[in-house]
């Protein structure tokens, strides 16, 4: 790129390079060259204005000299041609010869020549520009002649028009012959590069590239203008223009989005918030390929390119197209325990959807732009049902949202009530498959476990508390969206009449009593209630604690608890006296005989020969003697021991011990892993033959207690030998299992 230098570094050149141009021009040919003589000494300068515009300080022009006049110029094509040959020639044949300075720039003097001129200037690699120019000298002023491509390209086609080839073929003399071709050439080149030349900020109707000089400022327009061409100089010498020009086009929906990247070929170009038009900065040649492309997309957003691709015309392209829109994604997610239950709607930001019943997932209608934010909640609960929202709150990324979960549960409630005349413990109620147990004196209850609205219940009483009678009422319902506490227990004391029946009172002072209750029954009397009923639940003890007038009362079913309603079978069994019970023994050689009837019992000691009951019975009573415990060793037998008291001792009650108690004998046995192995008593009364693989034995027949044994082999199992050890004893009052045989294998 042709970079415009500082002005403060021209400003000092200039006296030097003015003095330095018109040095060279001295020894240059092309006869009558100016410059002729020495430079005037440093005393006689004076103001001169050259091409620019600016007044400057003249040197070799010589002070006062009124026919001074110089040329100067910028050599560049985009970038400047530093330190290069430059030569201009008149149309009378004189030349001269100089060099551009570090920015291009040359200057030199025409005094004495003569338009048209042909300049040129050797570029770096081997080729040459050439610039035609027409303008006259002027008079201590400078001219200006560029020496650019747009020159040599002018140069040529006037050369062109004079039937030759290449700006190198034009002379002054053809230029001076074709000044119309001139023209002609400018205005072409000037049509060719009408939008170039605006966007540049020169003017199309005034712009000449021999004559517009380079402005020592920063983006001058006539290095905006070189940028924006290309020139290429082939072989034969002609020079090429091609205009480029701007790619871009219109944005749409980008909004506040920062992150839009576009691309043309390797060029990015990076889009600022909320832009409507785009360009990029790299011009495109004329006839050149272009295709926009999106590079990267802004966040949130799906932009796509139309009309991006094509082949640049003579003219910008500006009619590529960005259209951006917001990403959107679906938003949902999974519903349980919703159930049949209908009514459940979900909100989000102003958007709401209704889940059907029996719903396991939920998606809103509407989809969601990425990155915006989301929070779901419930705006209408199901009948019945709470529903809450978990992961409910969040930001739509770059896929669509199906992780909230709606958690719906069923309603429920309390289930209770009060509670009257609980003074006892032991209450327990029941509904369904739960139950409470409720302290004494509560006055009211609640059910642990709630119970979902809509289901029904059922209160029972499960368990009474002792002594009380809990009866339920509202008990039964159905729950609906409150808790229950209508239901009622009321309890009272439950007791129950406690009697029975009289036989044989035939006389007065008979009282009967149970607890710290009495009852005082009439002669002849044959049944009784005490006067105060007992609770349910009472243990009861009904006794006699006065005997009538000459007559005994006993007792029987006298004991027992209150249970569910009245008791009457209390019996109560008098006569004229009371009479023992008891008997003989037969054979009692040990202790440990216990003997029973009815409620009583009696231990009988070794050698006894008779027994008695302690407590008399009374007459008419019944009784059953039985054998409650043997004696050690023995077994005892009771004959005549059923029968009923009848004026009279009963004596006459047998026990007979004789019979000895019989246990059985075995043991152990180790090694048995053959058939054959007999096992017998030494008397021979029994036999016992265990299978291989046994590891015990038992006799068939007891044996009774105080016989003697001897237990021996009477057969060895195939291959074996067997020994018995602790065969022999006599047998005690237990079984005997510590016989023990040992087999062992017959080594040969």
């Amino acid at each position: 790129m042709f970079r415009t230098f500082l002005r403060s570094a021209r400003h000092a050149l200039e006296l030097i390079l003015v003095g330095a141009a018109l040095v060279a021009c001295g020894g240059a040919g092309g006869g009558g060259g100016v410059g002729d003589g020495p430079a005037p000494p440093p005393d006689q300068l004076a103001l001169m204005q050259d091409s620019f515009g600016r007044f400057v300080q003249e040197s070799a022009f010589g002070a006062g000299d009124s026919g001074a006049a110089g040329a100067d110029g910028s050599a560049g094509d985009g970038a400047p041609i530093p330190n290069a040959a430059v030569t201009l020639i008149d149309n009378a044949g004189h030349s001269v010869n100089t060099l551009t300075d570090a920015q291009g720039y040359y200057r030199v003097s025409v005094k004495g020549f003569s338009p048209p001129f042909i300049a040129k200037v050797a570029r770096a690699d081997g080729s040459v520009w050439y610039s035609p120019s027409v303008q006259p000298v002027m008079a201590r002023r400078f001219i200006t002649i560029n020496i650019t491509g747009l020159t040599d390209k002018l140069a040529g086609d006037v050369a062109a028009a004079a039937g030759r080839t290449g700006a190198a073929q034009l002379t002054p003399a053809l230029l001076g012959s074709n000044l119309a071709a001139l023209q002609a050439a400018k205005a072409n080149l000037n049509g060719l590069l009408a939008t170039q030349i605006v966007n540049a900020g020169l003017n199309t109707a005034t712009f000449d590239p021999v004559m517009t000089p380079f402005q020592a400022v920063l983006a001058d327009p006539y290095d905006r203008l070189l940028e924006s061409i290309i020139l290429v100089k082939n072989e034969s010498g002609v020079t090429t223009v091609t205009p480029k020009f701007k790619v871009g086009g219109t944005i749409s929906g980008l909004g506040s989005s920062t992150d839009l990247l576009l691309g043309n070929g390797s060029e990015t170009l990076s889009i600022t918030a909320n832009a409507s038009t785009f360009t990029f900065a790299t011009l495109v040649a004329e006839g050149a390929n272009y295709a926009i492309r999106v590079v990267t997309q802004p966040q949130g957003l799906t932009c796509s390119v139309s009309n991006g691709a094509g082949v640049v015309g003579h003219a910008a392209v500006t009619n590529a197209a960005v259209v951006c829109s917001a990403v959107t994604h679906s938003l949902g997610g999974t519903v349980t325990g919703l159930g049949s239950a209908s009514g459940l709607v979900l909100s989000n930001a102003g958007q709401t959807v209704t889940v059907a019943a029996n719903a396991t997932s939920f998606v809103f209608p509407l989809t969601i732009s990425q990155g915006s934010a989301y929070s779901v909640v419930v705006q209408s609960q199901p009948a019945n049902r709470t529903c809450s929202v978990s992961n409910g709150v969040g930001v739509v990324g770059d896929s669509l949202v199906n992780s909230v979960v709606v958690s719906c549960s069923v309603n429920a409630y309390e289930l209770g009530g009060s509670v009257s005349g609980l003074s006892a413990s032991g209450l327990s109620l029941g509904n369904g498959g739960h139950f409470v147990n409720v302290p004494a004196n509560a006055t009211s209850f609640v059910f642990p476990a709630k119970v979902a609205s809509g289901s029904p219940y059922n209160v029972v009483v499960l368990l009474q508390p002792t002594g009380l009678n809990c009866v339920v009422s509202n008990g039964a319902g159905t729950v609906t969206n409150a808790p229950v506490t209508t239901v009622a227990i009321s309890c009272s004391v439950v007791s129950y009449p406690l009697g029975g029946t009289i036989n044989g009172l035939t006389s007065s002072g008979l009282v009967l009593a149970v607890g710290n209750q009495t009852l005082a029954v009439t002669s002849g009397s044959t049944s009784f209630t005490f006067p105060a009923p007992i609770l349910s639940g009472t243990t009861y003890n009904v006794g006699v604690q006065s005997q009538p007038s000459g007559r005994t009362c006993s007792v029987s079913n006298g004991v027992g608890t209150i249970s569910g309603g009245p008791v009457s079978t209390v019996v109560v069994n008098c006569s004229a006296n009371s009479y023992s019970l008891g008997g003989n023994l037969t054979s009692l050689t040990s202790s440990g005989l216990i003997l029973a009837s009815g409620g009583q019992t009696v231990a009988v000691p070794a050698g006894a020969t008779a027994f008695t009951f302690p407590a008399p019975i009374a007459s008419g009573t019944g009784y059953n003697v039985t054998v409650q415990a043997h004696p050690a060793g023995r077994t005892c037998s009771v004959s005549n021991g059923i029968g009923a008291i009848a004026n009279s001792d009963v004596t006459s009650v047998n026990v007979d011990c004789s019979s000895p108690a019989y246990y059985s004998l075995g043991g152990s046995i180790i090694g048995l892993t053959a058939n054959g192995l007999m096992l017998v008593t030494v008397d021979g009364g029994q036999s016992v033959t265990p299978s291989a693989g046994s590891t015990s034995f038992t006799f068939p027949t007891l044996i009774a207690s105080g016989v003697s044994y001897v237990v021996v082999i009477e057969s060895q199992p195939s291959g074996l030998s067997c020994t018995v050890s602790g065969g022999s004893g006599v047998m005690t009052t237990a079984d005997v299992n510590n016989v023990s045989v040992q087999c062992f294998y017959i080594l040969f």
